[in-house]
């Protein structure tokens, strides 16, 4: 037992020929409320044991009945003990049950003891290899696609054909080309972030720090009006490279714009129609629009004021007409 570490979980399990008694004073780590037999001197030898190993008796902690609870029958068929055990050190929540089944038939006159035991395996996570991620952009210049395309002619040039067949010393080689010539592309988190908005954020981290609330509050709306406006300039860009990838045929970098838009969860605004039947889209030609046509819609033309003592002329008559209906009886 000295060769166990005791981090780990340890289990003995076998017939001992020992009973664990129900005396616990002085080792209460040890045996549980739930022990049985009187202890003798085998008991007294797997007690040293177990307080030097740091064991508990698994069946002592849980109330069972006798059936559940003894695991040694004589052939008298009147002696009965609990002699088998299950040991298990200080790790005690990972065992949940521990009893004697009886439905277990076998040629010996010991009965199964069982238990439910829950491990809890440590995950172990595999190395993941950065796989670099080369600016491709930079080969719509002439030169540096000239460039690179002249580096790699000559670097295989001067490789033999069997060096050349080899897919390890190929990929080295294009990769060690490609990020002296090429170069890798920085992915920022936040690139729809602009200038001004990140020189706004400083200014209200500043004026946050050194307590003054008014520049502070002032700051913070126009922080979030500037951030509302990149991150809608952003999705339009975003918007309109893909469209044109689109257009071009590029559908890898088409479908990169969408998912980063989708991603970023922008506001897209919803566009609607003008009275020719076009699309708006714009803030401000959707303003106009929407100022054009609740123009038409709540303004109409002014009544004319003939119309208007007609108008008061029928509501007196029609007034009279009830009031002179209540006045006269029923039956006149």
């Amino acid at each position: 037992m000295t060769l166990v570490i005791r981090n780990d979980l340890t289990l003995v399990v076998g017939d001992f020929n020992a009973v664990s008694g129900v005396v616990r004073d002085g080792i209460e780590a040890v045996v549980g409320p739930c022990g049985s037999g009187t202890a003798n001197d085998n008991s007294e030898r797997l007690i040293n044991f177990r307080q030097v190993a740091r064991l508990r008796i698994a069946g002592s902690w849980f109330k069972r009945k006798d059936i559940h609870r003894l695991s040694w029958f004589s052939v008298d068929g009147r002696t009965c003990m609990k002699i088998d055990h299950i040991l298990v050190n200080r790790r005690w929540k990972c065992v949940h049950n521990c009893r004697v089944y009886r439905s277990l038939q076998f040629d010996s006159d010991h009965r199964p003891v069982i238990s439910s035991i829950d491990i809890r395996l440590r995950r172990t996570t595999a190395k993941v290899t950065d796989v670099p991620r080369y600016n491709i952009t930079r080969l719509n210049n002439s030169q540096v696609m000239e460039a690179y395309s002249m580096a790699l002619s000559n670097r295989f040039d001067a490789l033999g054909v069997e060096e050349t067949a080899s897919w390890d010393l190929f990929k080295e080689t294009i990769n060690d080309l490609a990020g002296a010539h090429i170069g890798t592309s920085k992915i920022t988190k936040k690139e729809c972030i602009s200038d001004v908005t990140h020189n706004l954020i400083i200014g209200k981290r500043q004026a946050r720090l050194q307590h003054r609330l008014t520049d502070y509050k002032q700051l913070q709306k126009r922080t979030r009006a500037s951030l509302r406006r990149d991150k809608q300039a952003w999705a339009d860009g975003k918007a309109t490279e893909a469209e044109l990838a689109l257009q071009k045929g590029q559908l890898k970098d088409a479908f990169a714009n969408f998912r980063n838009l989708k991603a970023f969860f922008c506001h897209i605004s919803t566009p609607i129609l003008d009275n020719n039947g076009n699309l708006v889209s714009d803030k401000k030609g959707k303003l106009a629009r929407w100022n054009e046509y609740c123009s038409q819609l709540l303004n109409r033309q002014p009544v004319p004021p003939s119309m208007l003592r007609l108008r008061n002329d029928l509501y007196c008559v029609e007034w009279g007409v009830k009031l002179y209906s209540l006045i006269l009886p029923p039956w006149s």
